[in-house]
């Protein structure tokens, strides 16, 4: 089981069971105790917050509003969700002056493109899903 895996499990169980073990935990997701630990360390720096108590009836408990704080996004997603927010705003922006701007600027042309909004979108939407999205070329290529 790869560690993306392995932490998703590790998650899951804390919020089905409630509370477990490190034994538990391990057996679970077929690793050692020692690696158990470091994967509840590396969720504890992605944010979640795991209490842990010694002891008879110890064990591991994730806080019921416990969620990942940090998102890892490779520079292409990040650029694409940037060109989605600024879309979106624009959108927005233009919808709200008016039914018929919205009509006349975004949605007819959507519905009906012409070819040059056609080739228009397609630059667009291969800088978008391009590998190497984010470099100043693909910067030019929207702009």
């Amino acid at each position: 089981m790869n560690i993306k895996l392995r932490h998703d499990a590790i998650v899951r169980t804390l919020r089905r069971n409630g509370t477990s073990t490190i034994d538990a935990l391990a057996e679970d997701v077929g690793a050692s105790r020692r690696t158990v630990l470091r994967d509840i360390s590396a969720l504890r720096d992605e944010g979640y917050v795991i209490h842990s108590d010694v002891g008879r009836g110890g064990g591991l408990q994730l806080d019921p509003q416990s969620m990942q704080t940090r998102a890892k996004l490779s520079v292409p997603e990040v650029f694409a969700l940037l060109i989605s927010v600024a879309a979106l705003r624009a959108y927005a922006g233009i919808c709200a002056v008016g039914n018929n701007l919205c009509n006349t600027y975004v949605c007819r042309p959507l519905r009906n493109p012409s070819s040059e909004s056609q080739s228009s979108l397609r630059k667009i939407n291969r800088a978008i899903a391009a590998p190497n999205a984010g470099t100043a070329a693909h910067i030019r290529l929207l702009g």
